[in-house]
């Protein structure tokens, strides 16, 4: 649920982004929205600190008020609908619709490299992060939090600065060359067994927050390559991908590490070549220069 959850907040945000916002603007305010949503990942801290003070039940019930927090403030929302002959139209044409998604190779693109650059988030982030940390870096589970949780200030200040970046029109494809090529740097020292203070760790996951976050920079082309009425289900096919190859490399993790349970490093080499590869694929895609865009629905007049 939970899962089923954030993807209808990310379909939400993409949609009205793009009826919304004026072409030139797409990728700042993306970038910006998207370092939002990681505050929520900075909630670890103080969330960790209220269980460890009140105890785990209370700490259910606290999440579980402010989901409810979230909904009422939803359904305050006043979100654009699409016109009903438009949804009909789409409706009775589902397998052409369907198959014009598929066909789309920047669909396809914007899936692959965003979940290959977000592998990070369920290895380091949410699965293995505080083991490695605690085990080969003697961490304690407090200062890991702190640790993770770098991770999304480095998303939430990467966000604001690939906005502004945007903003002055520095290329969007220098850009998440450059993210890649930084991440690819950053992860290394996991794959040798070396030994990280404490303050090496933190710049390591902040820096790797913000390099990463050119990710988001890959929206605005599939925005820019389907046709306004599709962009949310566009974006579905693109979160199913986005959220398969982490998933996906999450197992192939655990299953280095059963092969080899003492050795975190060979398991680690899984970060490097996912940036890598996705390295490879925005450097030798044509799809990352800005298009004209289609037509939005100006604010200001409705």
């Amino acid at each position: 649920m939970g899962g089923i959850y954030g993807v209808l907040g990310f379909l939400t945000l993409m949609k009205v982004i793009a009826q919304l916002i004026k072409p030139e603007n797409k990728d700042q305010v993306i970038s910006w929205a998207i370092g939002f949503v990681l505050l929520g990942g900075m909630a670890q801290i103080p969330f960790s600190s209220f269980i460890n003070h009140f105890g785990r039940e209370n700490g259910l019930y606290l999440n579980v008020g402010y989901n409810v927090l979230l909904l009422l403030i939803m359904t305050r929302m006043n979100i654009p609908k699409q016109s009903s002959s438009t949804e009909k139209k789409l409706t009775l044409n589902a397998l052409a619709l369907l198959k014009k998604l598929l066909t789309n190779p920047a669909n396809w693109l914007c899936g692959i490299y965003t979940g290959l650059m977000n592998i990070h988030g369920t290895i380091l982030a949410a699965t293995w992060g505080s083991y490695y940390l605690q085990k080969a870096q003697n961490i304690s589970s407090q200062s890991a939090a702190v640790i993770i949780s770098m991770v999304y200030l480095g998303g939430i200040l990467g966000g604001a600065g690939v906005g502004f970046l945007r903003q002055k029109n520095v290329s969007r494809k220098w850009l998440i060359i450059s993210g890649g090529f930084f991440s690819i740097l950053l992860v290394l020292p996991f794959s040798f067994s070396l030994h990280l203070s404490y303050a090496y760790l933190v710049a390591i996951f902040l820096g790797l927050g913000i390099t990463t976050c050119v990710q988001n920079l890959f929206f605005s082309t599939v925005i820019e390559n389907n046709p306004l009425e599709y962009t949310a289900r566009a974006m579905s096919m693109v979160a199913i991908i986005n959220n398969l190859i982490p998933a996906l490399g999450n197992n192939l993790f655990s299953f280095i590490m059963s092969i080899f349970p003492d050795n975190l490093s060979r398991a680690f080499w899984l970060l490097p070549l996912s940036y890598f590869i996705a390295f490879l694929l925005s450097a030798t895609t044509q799809l990352l220069s800005p298009k004209k865009s289609r037509t939005y629905r100006n604010i200001t007049n409705s």
